[in-house]
């Protein structure tokens, strides 16, 4: 349940063409209950992503993990990985299909996400690891911390660099109507009000 935009996200592992699991979301309005449009969260070609976890963060981000096992060699030892995603405003932040959160050898299963540390936004991933597996199967538990909008202030397109292209970025996000995403708030927002306005292209340009 995501309190900030009134809604709720579920995904679900959906096996596709009588092949391979997909991962597939969809979010639902909490006044109405109105469903929006499902869509594909990870969609590897012989590939199975299962056992999805959502959490809404505490800044409106959706946190997607899953296991996958695009990496998995055809070995006799299973190899599944953890993977993630982040929606900011319905948009992915990482590149389609997601990032590795852990892809250690043998498998990392039944991944899992809760909130770590409020005050730096931060998240930990937590899974069933077989790393450690040999003749017998020796599961134990890992985990691995993410933080969200961490940024450099006015360094809007992230090269580690404050120039010009930021002023115009910034320009941009003002002149186009719509919600800024949590990292142009982040880099973007120099007086904190939650609003990117012309005061904000001021302070950048100074």
């Amino acid at each position: 349940y995501n309190s900030i935009y009134s809604e709720m996200l579920v995904c679900w592992q959906e096996y596709v063409q009588n092949s391979y699991y997909d991962v597939s979301c969809r979010t639902i309005d909490s006044n109405d209950f109105s469903l929006n449009s499902v869509f594909k969260i990870a969609d590897v070609n012989l590939a199975n992503q299962i056992n999805p976890f959502v959490i809404a963060s505490i800044t409106g981000d959706y946190l997607i993990v899953w296991q996958d096992s695009r990496n998995y060699s055809g070995s006799v030892a299973p190899n599944d990985d953890v993977y993630l995603q982040q929606l900011s405003n319905g948009e992915f932040v990482f590149d389609m299909n997601g990032i590795p959160v852990c892809n250690a050898v043998f498998s990392q299963t039944y991944p899992q996400i809760e909130l770590y540390d409020e005050s730096d936004n931060s998240y930990v991933v937590f899974w069933n690891d077989l790393r450690s597996s040999g003749k017998a199967d020796l599961v134990n538990i890992y985990a691995q911390s993410i933080s969200l909008n961490q940024c450099e202030p006015g360094d809007l397109n992230a090269d580690n660099i404050v120039n010009v292209i930021d002023v115009v970025a910034l320009v941009s996000i003002v002149l186009n109507p719509g919600l800024p995403s949590n990292s142009d708030l982040c880099s973007g927002d120099f007086n904190s009000d939650s609003i990117i306005n012309v005061i904000d292209i001021v302070a950048l340009v100074n």
